[in-house]
């Protein structure tokens, strides 16, 4: 039997969840961050590096990943995330895999990062809330490395010397 496809309510509500988990890192706001997780919630964050991927930073349950969460945003005031192409399926009744892109602003609005989502979603209660996220940092501004290794980290915005 086919797994039936999500319903126009469901759709909006996880969608929800994707702009609740950006405005409370956003808004550097602890309880908005716990609302988007479940208790035993695991977020798994890996950076590239130029001699290859870091090894994952891992955070399980709900108040070490909000710590995290917290130390993170707090270090960026002003900074805003921006999360697109999200994708939806379902697993089942009260599951379902997303993922997104996402990137992140700085108080001038020039891009500072940018990556991808994998999640686990599930329905928790009265809510869907992130059972597992896979962040991948993608690119980030003072990685000038990725681009070209004589670029600033003022220029290096995912152009190729020499290309427009």
């Amino acid at each position: 039997m086919a797994t039936p496809m999500l319903d126009a309510t469901e759709h909006l509500a996880l969608l929800n969840l994707y702009a609740r988990y950006a405005h409370a890192i956003d808004d550097h706001d602890p309880r908005m961050i716990e609302a988007c997780f479940t208790k035993d919630a695991e977020v798994i964050i890996t950076y590239p590096r130029p001699e290859g991927p870091s090894e994952p930073v891992t955070r399980t349950g709900r108040s070490a990943i909000v710590e995290h969460m917290m130390a993170v945003s707090g270090s960026r005031p002003g900074y805003v995330h921006d999360t697109f192409n999200v994708h939806l399926e379902r697993v089942d009744a009260s599951t379902f895999i997303g993922r997104a892109r996402w990137r992140v602003l700085d108080p001038l609005c020039r891009p500072e990062s940018m990556g991808r989502y994998d999640d686990v979603i599930t329905a928790d209660g009265d809510a869907w809330r992130l059972r597992r996220r896979a962040v991948d940092y993608l690119w980030r501004r003072d990685w000038h490395w990725i681009v070209d290794s004589a670029a600033t980290p003022t220029d290096a915005v995912g152009r190729v010397p020499g290309r427009p």
